[in-house]
């Protein structure tokens, strides 16, 4: 899911919310595990906790909840 943060109108196109998809693969460049894990390979997103942002060219990553993947 891609929203539009609130701002003013010639800067909306440059914020965007992201929240991850149930069942994603997890992505250590666009998330962050709010689970402790020793390798976060083979896990998959259960929920998101916090969505990520994109403001301007910064990127604040994601936090989610991680399950094993099936």
């Amino acid at each position: 899911m891609e929203c539009s943060l609130f701002g003013k109108p010639d800067q909306t196109k440059a914020h965007k919310l992201r929240e991850v998809k149930k069942n994603c693969r997890f992505s250590e460049v666009y998330m962050e595990s709010v689970t402790v894990n020793n390798s976060d390979t083979g896990f998959s997103v259960s929920f998101t906790v916090v969505p990520g942002f994109k403001i301007g060219k910064a990127v604040y990553q994601s936090l989610v909840y991680l399950s094993p993947a099936n």
